[in-house]
């Protein structure tokens, strides 16, 4: 047997050693010769033969070349030599506003048109990337490859998972943070998290069973949550149906309140407001202030006082709101 053993060395800030220390993931590749070709008939070794003394080199020429993994969501030249496939289907749901004229053709009616439409997204992959990350890799993948089940997604090396479409948005992202590792390329960068995409990823960290990425998006979301980002949270995390951080939102919300600005609080909800109003920690010192933004509200959304009264008078009770700006009395 002939074998010759390539070694990348690869900084990854993300996985952290217990005393603190940085570790490096070592992306090894062993190209392995386990049958040598007969030499009786040609008195002379094979053309790719490699004797003891022979550097290995690749194609172009360069030593320290490693081949890159990467996933794809289309047909490419990366999709030929990736071993399985995931398919992720959102229901979006789009509203209309129509309206149709009475036969006397005196009144009009206005009515919502709601269509729904299911899309599905391919991306192809490769199971030894999902299950050999380290801190990155999927424990989802990680049981469903275990050889001793018979699953029917691993038999025909395929998943159809279905994501809401808020979380699915951000599902190449989390294939960016698994594969980092394994791609070669000297410019590419690792995953940035943002306000905007932190909450999906949080969602998809939990479903796919990724560590590293649930230990970086909490850490990121606990330095971001704040006065100005708190509403975005509390909004991305009822969209994507993480429950947890939508308590810690609205906790964040309610400590808040008297700094938030009125136009913020229009993304939300009455039942929202309610909530935020109702936590013990809701910090509304000035019964004026509280009054003008909620003033500001229902002319936004006059329409909502009478669909939704029980959660307006939870809202305008003396209790919340002590006083009353003389703008807002009306």
């Amino acid at each position: 047997k002939k074998c010759k053993i390539h070694t990348k060395l690869i900084d990854n800030p993300y996985l952290k050693s217990g005393g603190g220390g940085v570790k490096s993931v070592v992306v090894v590749v062993a190209y392995l010769c386990t049958s040598m070709p007969s030499t009786a008939s040609t008195g002379k070794p094979a053309p790719w033969f490699l004797d003891d003394h022979e550097e290995y080199a690749n194609k172009n020429g360069d030593d320290n070349t490693l081949a890159s993994f990467r996933w794809s969501a289309n047909c490419s030249e990366d999709a030929k030599h990736s071993d399985y496939t995931i398919e992720v289907t959102t229901t979006c749901t789009s509203t209309a506003s129509t309206t149709a004229s009475s036969s006397n053709n005196k009144d009009d009616n206005k009515q919502e048109k709601r269509t729904t439409n299911r899309i599905t997204t391919t991306y192809y992959v490769h199971k030894s990337v999902l299950i050999f990350a380290g801190d990155r890799k999927s424990e989802y993948f990680e049981r469903m490859f275990d050889t001793t089940l018979s699953v029917k997604e691993n038999t025909e090396s395929v998943s159809k998972i279905e994501l809401a479409h808020a979380v699915a948005v951000a599902f190449p992202i989390m294939l960016d943070f698994i594969y980092f590792p394994f791609d070669m390329n000297p410019e590419k960068k690792d995953i940035e998290v943002s306000t905007s995409n932190a909450v999906p990823l949080r969602v998809l960290s939990n479903y796919f069973g990724i560590r590293g990425l649930h230990q970086l998006v909490n850490t990121f979301i606990n330095l971001d949550l704040s006065v100005n980002t708190c509403i975005e949270y509390m909004v991305n995390a009822e969209a994507c149906s993480d429950v947890k951080l939508i308590s810690a939102a609205t906790e964040a919300c309610a400590e808040f309140f008297d700094d938030i600005e009125s136009n913020a609080l229009l993304s939300l909800s009455p039942e929202r407001i309610q909530q935020v109003v109702s936590v013990a920690s809701f910090n509304s010192m000035n019964g004026e202030r509280f009054s003008v933004k909620i003033m500001d509200y229902m002319k936004a959304y006059p329409e909502l006082l009478s669909k939704h009264p029980d959660a307006f008078q939870s809202i305008l009770c003396c209790e919340k709101m002590p006083s009353i700006d003389i703008s807002a009395c009306v």
